[in-house]
């Protein structure tokens, strides 16, 4: 389980009739739901070729990496657009505070 601190990289695969492409829009979402009550979500949202945290290594293939700082959920959606189609997967980490042995 990852911990405050840590750094994740979070994958995504965008395939076309099992091949994998490049999407025309390939966008990154993210936001913290923290387990401390009133403390608000912290969102964040990058778009490739805007923004330089996607980074693609090839053909259909990205990553974005985070600093994990809040314990709680890292929930997280992969978005892309083709012409005439859309897609969008989420999904979530869990990060635990750092323990003292």
């Amino acid at each position: 389980m990852p911990i405050i601190g840590s750094r994740i990289r979070l994958k995504a695969s965008f395939t076309r009739d099992g091949a994998l492409f490049d999407p025309q829009v390939v966008a990154f979402g993210s936001w913290f739901e923290s387990p401390t009550r009133g403390v608000a979500p912290v969102v964040v949202s990058y778009v490739f070729g805007t923004n330089a945290e996607i980074i693609r290594t090839d053909t259909g293939l990205y990553y974005v990496e985070i600093l994990l700082t809040l314990r709680g959920n890292l929930k997280y959606t992969w978005r892309s657009t083709y012409p005439n189609e859309e897609s969008n997967v989420e999904s979530a980490v869990t990060v635990t505070a750092r323990t003292v042995v």
